[in-house]
């Protein structure tokens, strides 16, 4: 096995370890985790404008739909977005949401505009499977958000969110990892650079 192929083993394994973690969180303990972060999420992109990317939530992820909702009524120059894969391993577009949006099925459990304009993010909320202390993020693996950030010039604001249960030592970041600028758990906000 290559280093390459061990450093991808050690990933898939690690994705599956917060996976789990996710999956058995007891309900109670979610719900505050939730709460918490939404409250950590909801100071950081008060102040900002320009265009704001969430996701869809899958596989347990925190939910933003009604931050994003709140944070859209609170200002009518605020823009969101949604990511939407046009092609596989090409970069992700962006497409304009409100809570009238139409939305259709994208597969894996998540949905995307069905309609509306195509726009590049001055920030995303990025989801992350695990994260290291450096900043770095654990994603599915698809490779997504590392081929976006590629090519976004100048670099949005990343903020990624995780749940503090699924910290790692490090994930042996890459020339092709791209590190958060804020990462947001239930138990904080570390800022990075």
């Amino acid at each position: 096995m290559t280093m390459d192929e061990n450093l991808s083993a050690r990933r898939a394994a690690w994705r599956r370890d917060m996976l789990a973690r996710r999956e058995t969180m007891p309900a109670a303990v979610g719900t505050a985790a939730d709460a918490a972060l939404e409250s950590q999420i909801a100071q950081q992109i008060a102040p900002l404008g320009g265009v704001l990317c969430f996701t869809w939530p899958i596989k347990n992820e925190f939910d933003a739909r009604p931050l994003i909702t709140r944070w859209l009524a609170d200002n009518p120059a605020h823009i969101a977005v949604l990511p939407v894969v046009i092609k596989r391993h090409t970069p992700l577009q962006f497409r304009a949401w409100t809570p009238a949006t139409r939305m259709r099925g994208a597969g894996f459990g998540t949905s995307v505009p069905d309609e509306g304009e195509w726009l590049t993010p001055t920030t995303l909320l990025i989801p992350l499977v695990g994260y290291d202390r450096a900043g770095y993020r654990l994603g599915y693996g698809g490779g997504y958000y590392d081929r976006t950030l590629a090519t976004l010039d100048p670099q949005p604001y990343k903020i990624g969110i995780a749940y503090a249960d699924c910290a790692l030592d490090t994930i042996e970041p890459q020339d092709h990892d791209i590190r958060m600028d804020i990462l947001i758990t239930e138990r904080g906000v570390t800022k990075y650079g």
